[in-house]
């Protein structure tokens, strides 16, 4: 029954126009920082330490546009999940470094696509899926209910969905050795410390995942960061997709190397757009107890 809820209001969402929906989330932006919340306390932690240099004024600004692209995420699944997909594409005007995409997919060793909790990451898989092969994991919600409309949403893009796990694990090496795109999301914290390696993203100690160097090992496939950036106007919403290259030290057979190679690459593309990054998540967190628990109420 919640399901069925949650997928009429996810309906109702996709019938608000872009532009409605920036001024419906600056005002839920506004609302956020009104009174003490779990949102609003992580993402002002998170840019307070990541942008020292920022004086309060300009980082409670930037906590205001963090939230207000969050926001936007919501309205996004609904257009993704109830809207002409062709019509939808029409948004994205413009595409960066496309040429390194299409050269990854033409070598026929599998491409690794990075997608960094920033912008629009869900339209990644909206321009992929017209013309690549997706393979993916997924976290099921914590919010059951939310699952299904989450997963069609996905999946009507052209994305293969797997449950994060070793069946899972197992579908993305067979379409990696097929020579096929795995679209990963890099900034995730690994499921134990075991599974990833301290090291430093906006000079704060991070929990970084090894799954993308494990998967390198295997053959020779192309690794690539991607988002899908948002322009905001008076007309709604416009995407630009924009590809880069990784630089050869996330090929490292060091895992140390490698990781610090990882963040400073998401590093760099949040930093281009900080506003459009999730700071809501507890990035900083799973370091142990030799660490400060940044998220622990005073």
């Amino acid at each position: 029954m919640l399901a069925k809820v949650v997928a009429g209001l996810f309906w109702v969402l996709s019938k608000v126009p872009p532009r409605c929906a920036i001024a419906c989330c600056r005002g839920l932006s506004k609302a956020l920082t009104s009174f003490d919340n779990d949102v609003h306390r992580v993402t002002t932690l998170n840019i307070g330490h990541a942008f020292p240099d920022l004086d309060a004024q300009q980082q409670a600004a930037l906590v205001r546009d963090s939230l207000t692209h969050l926001g936007l995420l919501i309205f996004e699944m609904g257009y993704l999940r109830y809207r002409s997909l062709d019509l939808l594409r029409r948004q994205i005007h413009d595409v960066e470094g496309e040429h390194l995409l299409q050269e990854a997919a033409a070598s026929g060793e599998g491409v690794i696509l990075l997608m960094p909790h920033l912008g629009c990451w869900e339209f990644m898989s909206l321009y992929l899926g017209r013309d690549y092969a997706i393979n993916a994991l997924y976290d099921p919600p914590h919010q059951a209910a939310l699952e299904p409309t989450i997963l069609r949403a996905r999946q009507r893009q052209g994305a293969r969905l797997y449950p994060a796990g070793p069946a899972g694990l197992r579908h993305l090496v067979k379409g990696l050795r097929q020579g096929e795109l795995l679209a990963i999301l890099p900034d995730q914290l690994p499921g134990s410390q075991a599974s990833g390696v301290i090291a430093p993203f906006f000079d704060q100690p991070a929990l970084t995942m090894l799954l993308i160097q494990r998967l390198s090992q295997i053959g020779r496939p192309r690794i690539l960061y991607g988002a899908a950036k948002r322009q905001l106007g008076p007309e709604g919403i416009r995407y630009t997709i924009q590809i880069r290259a990784a630089d050869a030290d996330l090929y490292s057979e060091d895992a140390l190397v490698h990781a610090q190679s990882l963040n400073a690459g998401i590093e760099a593309m949040v930093r281009a757009y900080p506003e459009q990054y999730q700071w809501s998540y507890k990035r900083f967190r799973r370091l142990g107890s030799a660490y400060e628990d940044l998220y622990r109420r005073q």
